[in-house]
């Protein structure tokens, strides 16, 4: 693997959180003048030095909320469900976990609305962290999509995040 390659690979976390569409992606790979590799190859290989694959599925690491692109003041924030617990990544390195019951009014309310939108549900081993962020269309992307069988992105506005995280973060 050439210097160029593995020096992307390190500073890809950055990229993806900066930018969170493909497109983008792409425009700062070539930027960066990153010559001579093919972009699909490339990101590939990223993506999979970004996973930790374990039993078959893709866990993440440090996930965090995201900016979202369009919202002035509004998070993407990723939900694990793994029954019967529901993880909320509120802030690098900090998850809220909830039992369904427990789980805020205004989760509640976007989670069903992700789940009755999703037409297509993407099996977890086939989710990769930079597509977890982008909407595709199972479910409302102003509110929340259903990412995977077991990750949501839920959006949420600052004053919501900052109530989730017990503190002024965002």
């Amino acid at each position: 693997m050439s210097t160029k390659l593995k020096d992307t690979i390190i500073d890809m976390d950055k990229w993806i959180h900066e930018y969170s569409m493909i497109n983008d992606l792409k425009d700062i790979l070539e930027r960066h003048e990153i010559i001579g590799l093919n972009h699909i190859k490339l990101v590939d290989a990223v993506l999979k030095e970004q996973i930790i694959n374990t039993q078959g599925m893709k866990l993440f690491k440090n996930l965090s909320p995201v900016l979202h692109e369009t919202l002035a003041d509004h998070y993407r924030v990723p939900i694990k469900h793994k029954e019967p617990r529901y993880s909320i990544y509120v802030k690098p390195d900090y998850k809220r976990i909830f039992l369904e019951e427990k789980l805020p009014p205004f989760i509640q309310s976007r989670l069903t609305m992700a789940k009755a939108a999703c037409e297509r549900i993407l099996p977890d081993n086939e989710l990769y962290e930079v597509g977890m962020y982008i909407y595709r269309g199972n479910g409302m992307g102003d509110v929340a999509w259903r990412a995977s069988e077991s990750m949501y992105i839920v959006v949420m506005d600052k004053h919501e995040l900052n109530d989730l995280c017990g503190e002024k973060f965002y």
